[in-house]
């Protein structure tokens, strides 16, 4: 049900900053899709698989934790996750990106009032997918706020900050 590399991130200091990207899918075509996209990053990256017990573990996530949403399930759907995330004392804070392949206005408003902090198309081409996933790896999380006018992210209008 979720898949979840873990991943290493060199940062400027040269010193491993690890960000961890949680993705949640039942799709197996879209689970290796992300695996894929995230062995194409470019950068000093490792990927490991962690299980689908982790988010009900009562484990702390890690800091730097990004969680990315396949909106479409076969038994529940994103919505579903990204309320229970938004609902839980340890990842409500944590930033949730929707992956979808369909641009639809009303599943992105859905995921935006349900606490989202992105929403995008996944691009068909991997190296793209690997490069939306180093550009949002990328933001300053910490210190970001959600703005619906930057809800709808793509390569196109990337944000930098």
């Amino acid at each position: 049900m979720f898949n979840t590399p873990k991943i290493m991130y060199k940062g400027s200091t040269n010193a491993p900053l690890p960000i961890t990207l949680l993705y949640a899918s039942d799709n197996a075509v879209a689970q290796g899709d992300f695996r894929a996209a995230v062995d194409n990053m470019s950068g000093n990256f490792k990927s490991a698989p962690l299980t689908a017990e982790y988010l009900v573990s009562k484990q702390q996530p890690p800091p730097g934790t990004i969680i990315f949403v396949d909106c479409y399930y076969s038994n529940f759907t994103g919505y579903q996750i990204i309320q229970f995330l938004k609902k839980s004392k340890l990842f409500f804070k944590i930033p949730i990106v929707v992956l979808s392949k369909i641009n639809d206005y009303r599943t992105q408003e859905t995921c935006w009032l349900l606490g989202a902090d992105f929403y995008t198309v996944q691009p068909d081409s991997l190296q793209e997918f690997a490069l939306l996933l180093e550009c949002l790896v990328k933001l300053d999380w910490p210190t970001r706020k959600r703005d619906k006018k930057e809800f709808i992210y793509s390569l196109k209008n990337k944000i930098t900050a």
